[in-house]
């Protein structure tokens, strides 16, 4: 897609934007409290004859289109229906949950069974369409890239959690424990779980007075091997898997609830791999667990720049992520991740997701993550804008700067690397398989100097993996086609007789294959080397099965590479 149409798609979503925050945002200046209006009684969605509660939170994240990832959704299954309203206002408000929606931007929902008494296995179907509800129920068309929905969308169900107690915990424990795909974590008090019920995907619980069977259900579902302390259970190959069981009543309790979030629901979401969640946002498929990084565990500070000014006179928003062991050192000098989110993504969503977040505090790099205007000109001036204006705040090491993109930022980060190759020492495209060069740039500066890079894509990434008449599978297409052999060539490597069916995916040789098993998640890796060299000049990673789709591993898998490369003063 030309530069003219991302610019023209930005400023419809900025439009968009508009509309949707300005109500919140007079209120926030005015701080006025949580109000009971925010809490509404929603009739018939999706299914006749359903009733559900919806609470919604003061300020949601809904800046960019993928801003609703952050925003969670908690699900109150009570014992006994609430007689109405006003009991389920003093319901939240009693057990914390009120002012939980507000500081975590959650949204919440609270059913009422179809029958009007007791719980059963067609409520379900209240499950269902309430969470499509809230992700914009129907794709019902496309506007350019924009897609339509039914309703205005405010999660996209990644951080669904389930709050439940008595009869409720058991409807969890039998029969949505059988449908946990974007379920990121569960708190029951009490409930029962049938003999019936063997077996289900693994989802983090903490439990509070289970039954002994569903205390055995989600240890088992979880394949927990280790108490790390008393009452805690963990996989060990896979942390986020974990059973917290503690004694207790049935009944709600705001310190368990509490406690729960601390310990589980504030560490863990869903990740869909499989499918384009922006436009199926009613794929049954499993989402893998990931991390929901910790800033005050991690070391990290995030500064807020919302419409800053950019040396230069730009006027954008961008976060900065800093390593404490930076921020309170100006003596030290640290290397830079600058990360460039999607079409229409959001830039915190982008460091968080794709593990940049956690790789900083752990590399001690400083990491900023702009919005920013495309794969343009004027995405090219900002980005550097950002450059000038994390080496004027941050002790920045100059020789070590590091470009970084997913999908459009993908293509920016390979355009812009290659247009200014003596400002990064190497670049990582993820979700995208570079950018075409202009038959009119003269490369030889840049063939000079070099510039290595990663790319990452997933094997079942439609925008970037074309599948031909005889079923074989090759990368770049479209706005991408030409970008792998732009970056190849002008790090030496060879770019003549491209064969798909020889070498499948990228169409050329490749070294030093390895498999990397992450979370039941596989990556295959390559390199390209020239001829002589002591080290790759390319790190090639095929996601297995994946679409376009983040992963939490992908800072490791791009870092591991980066950092072996500085660039010296020119």
């Amino acid at each position: 897609m030309h530069a003219l149409k991302f610019r023209k798609i930005f400023l419809t979503i900025a439009a968009s934007v508009l509309l949707l925050t300005s109500a919140a945002l007079c209120r926030a200046a005015s701080g006025e409290a949580p109000s009971q209006q925010r809490l509404e009684l929603l009739n018939d969605i999706g299914v006749k004859g359903s009733h559900f509660y919806l609470y919604s939170p003061e300020h949601p994240n809904l800046e960019f289109t993928m801003s609703p990832m952050l925003n969670s959704v908690i699900f109150v299954y009570s014992d006994k229906p609430y007689a109405g309203q006003a009991e389920v206002w003093e319901a939240l408000k009693r057990l914390g949950l009120l002012e939980l929606a507000e500081r975590e931007a959650a949204y919440i929902i609270v059913p009422r069974p179809l029958n009007g008494r007791t719980w059963e296995a067609t409520d379900l179907k209240v499950y269902f369409e309430s969470q499509y509800y809230l992700a914009g129920g129907d794709v019902v068309g496309q506007d350019g890239m924009l897609p339509k929905f039914q309703y205005q969308r405010r999660v996209y169900n990644n951080q669904q959690y389930i709050v439940a107690e008595g009869s409720g915990a058991s409807f969890v424990n039998n029969v949505l424990s059988q449908h946990a795909e974007r379920i990121a974590g569960i708190l029951t008090f009490g409930g029962q779980l049938a003999d019936s019920v063997k077996g289900g995907l693994a989802v983090p619980a903490y439990l509070v007075a289970p039954d002994r069977a569903a205390f055995a259900y989600y240890k088992a579902v979880n394949q927990v091997d280790t108490e790390t302390s008393a009452g805690v259970f963990e996989n060990s190959r896979y942390k986020l898997k974990k059973v917290i069981r503690v004694d207790g009543l049935a009944h709600f309790e705001a310190g368990a609830i509490s406690a729960a979030w601390q310990q589980i629901f504030s560490r863990t979401a869903r990740a869909c791999v499989t499918d384009n969640v922006v436009l199926n946002n009613k794929t049954t498929s499993e989402w893998v667990l990931m991390d929901r990084p910790n800033y005050k565990a991690l070391g990290i500070t995030r500064v807020d720049h919302k419409q800053g000014v950019l040396p230069g006179g730009s006027q954008t928003t961008w976060y900065d992520f800093v390593p404490d062991k930076v921020m309170g050192n100006p003596q030290m000098k640290a290397p830079l991740v600058i990360v460039l989110h999607g079409y229409g993504d959001d830039p915190i969503y982008q460091a968080e997701s794709n593990g940049w977040v956690a790789k900083a505090a752990q590399e001690n790099f400083i990491l900023i993550s702009p919005d920013y205007p495309g794969m343009s000109a004027e995405g090219e001036k900002t980005v550097m804008q950002v450059v000038a204006y994390a080496k004027s705040k941050y002790p920045v090491d100059e020789s070590r700067i590091y470009l970084s993109g997913f999908s459009m930022g993908g293509g920016s980060t390979a355009m812009i690397g290659i247009k200014d190759v003596q400002t990064f020492a190497s670049i990582a495209v993820m979700g995208a398989s570079g950018a075409p060069v202009d038959a009119s740039t003269d490369l030889s500066v840049q063939k000079r100097l070099g510039l290595p890079f990663v790319m990452i894509i997933g094997t079942a990434d439609s925008l970037n993996v074309q599948t031909d008449g005889n079923g074989v599978k090759c990368i770049g297409s479209g706005l991408f086609k030409g970008g792998l052999e732009a970056l190849m060539s002008i790090n030496g490597l060879a770019t003549e007789n491209r064969n798909c069916s020889m070498y499948p995916y990228w169409g050329y040789p490749t070294t030093g294959a390895e498999m990397v098993l992450a979370r039941n998640l596989r990556y295959d890796v390559s390199y390209g080397r020239k001829e002589g060299a002591e080290k790759p000049i390319a790190k090639f990673v095929l996601f297995e099965n994946a679409g376009h789709a983040h992963s939490d591993q992908y800072a490791t898998l791009a870092w591991d590479f980066l950092k072996q490369f500085s660039r010296a003063a020119n």
